[in-house]
């Protein structure tokens, strides 16, 4: 699980901020130990917390999310994807071929006139 907490010199740190929809991105710097498949959940919401991404619980704030991009980058890696959204979609999923090494992971959700809106507060990574 990555969350916003550790994106690197950006905050999203408290769950007010994550209930309010703060528009601010940021990437992890990870390193892939293992050559593999892996899949990328894209969430702003984390993962118990079973609404969809653009919608708001009590108190919260509803994003207008429309699509999901994400690009990776690394000495052996480039990708670049982006999927829609539906209004009843909790997560969007990705996969990337990544071979070991140091990588950037970056993330955004769009509104529905293509403007980046924040990037996924929640991300949960599994080698297939």
């Amino acid at each position: 699980l990555l969350s916003s907490c550790d994106w690197l010199d950006v905050f999203v740190d408290q769950q007010i901020q994550v209930q309010k929809g703060v528009r601010k991105n940021s990437y992890w710097l990870l390193e892939v130990a293992e050559k593999g498949t892996y899949e990328f959940q894209l969430r702003r919401w984390p993962e118990e917390y079973d609404i969809p991404l653009n919608k708001g619980g009590v108190g919260e704030e509803a994003l207008d999310i429309a699509a999901a991009k994400i690009f990776i980058s690394g000495d052996d890696a480039d990708v670049r994807k982006r999927s829609a959204v539906n209004e009843k979609d909790k997560r969007v999923v990705f996969t990337a071929n990544l071979d070991c090494g140091k990588i950037a992971l970056h993330t955004w959700f769009e509104d529905s006139n293509g403007e980046a809106i924040a990037g996924a507060y929640y991300v949960y990574v599994q080698r297939k």
